[in-house]
């Protein structure tokens, strides 16, 4: 006897994230259950974008919703970097006339990723193809909200994202960074999760999305999520809810207003300033010492156990960490 057992663990951890976005399937609008679901999240102030992979943009689903949510549609292009244009021109005219978002990404399949036995298709717009939708875009009547980043499974790729982003003009769409964890190593996880929070802060109007939420497991290519597949919160889950915490500790509905103003000091190390209060986030031993010595340390965050306590220097902690601090 088969029967579908219920799980609401996925729901349950979206919520204790602190997730103020959510991308889906635009398929998952259709099923009651999860359309429930989303609409919880909505209710509760999470903006939901759904996607769908379409060539022509011919038969693109615009769904009909009766309730006013912050819903997004986000066309997915394959294998090209711009949409048909009569096409485009149609679908965001169709979007707006419904109030909803609009966004574009590439889907891109056969590219190699050093470690992985198999190519990846790739979703998302590269350092050298945001250029070319940005320039594309400028020349449209109507242009999107947002574009899909591919952040790439590189271990570290702050200086290739900030040049990009110092190249975009201020009518330019906004960011949706995509991080997807391609590692079995909860340590290189962690600090690539790290480090593409802090990339999210310093890149205005730039919106973070990670996957995979769970385990996936492709017999020869395992890759840990922020949860194991009994839905056990992986160290990535403890750091990214303890720094949506400490850095977004106000309601999903008010975030838009904060402004942070963050410094990269030294490699894997970053100082993160909102509100009068100065932070600095050290992402591995390595970095700890890359601290001015004007600085006073204050408290110190513990993001994998979600712990504070008052700063020693010689208190064991494993990074990525965060610390509060004066100057002097």
């Amino acid at each position: 006897v088969r029967q579908r057992v219920r799980n609401d663990y996925p729901l349950y951890h979206l919520q204790e994230l602190g997730a103020a976005h959510l991308r889906v399937p635009r398929h998952d609008w259709d099923d009651p259950a999860q359309r429930r679901r989303l609409a919880w999240l909505a209710a509760k102030g999470v903006s939901l974008t759904l996607f769908a992979l379409d060539g022509t943009g011919g038969e693109l689903p615009v769904p009909e919703t009766p309730e006013k949510l912050p819903l997004g549609i986000e066309w997915q292009l394959p294998g090209c970097v711009t949409p048909p244009e009569e096409s485009y021109t149609s679908w965001v005219r169709s979007c707006r006339e419904r109030g909803y978002g609009v966004a574009l990404a590439p889907v891109v399949a056969g590219k190699a990723q050093a470690g992985k036995q198999h190519p990846r298709t790739r979703v998302g717009y590269s350092p050298a193809t945001v250029a070319e939708i940005n320039a594309w875009l400028r020349d449209q009547e109507q242009t999107v909200d947002r574009v899909v980043i591919d952040l790439g499974p590189e271990a570290s790729s702050w200086e290739t994202w900030m040049r990009a982003a110092a190249q975009c003009q201020p009518q330019d769409p906004a960011w949706d960074l995509k991080l997807e964890l391609a590692s079995v190593d909860d340590d290189r996880n962690c600090a690539q999760l790290a480090e593409a929070i802090v990339l999210c802060l310093a890149i205005p109007r730039s919106r973070l999305f990670v996957d995979p939420l769970t385990d996936h497991d492709r017999t020869m290519d395992a890759v840990h999520g922020l949860c194991d597949t009994m839905h056990n919160p992986r160290p990535p889950f403890a750091v990214y809810r303890a720094l949506n915490g400490i850095l977004f500790p106000e309601a999903l509905t008010s975030r838009a207003g904060r402004k942070f103003d963050v410094r990269r000091l030294a490699v894997d190390c970053f100082s993160i300033s909102v509100d009068g209060v100065k932070y600095a986030l050290i992402i591995s031993d390595r970095a700890a010492g890359a601290l001015p010595a004007a600085w006073s340390a204050e408290i110190l965050w513990d993001l994998r156990r979600g712990q504070s306590r008052d700063w020693t220097p010689d208190h064991p902690v494993k990074p990525p960490f965060l610390i509060t601090y004066r100057e002097t």
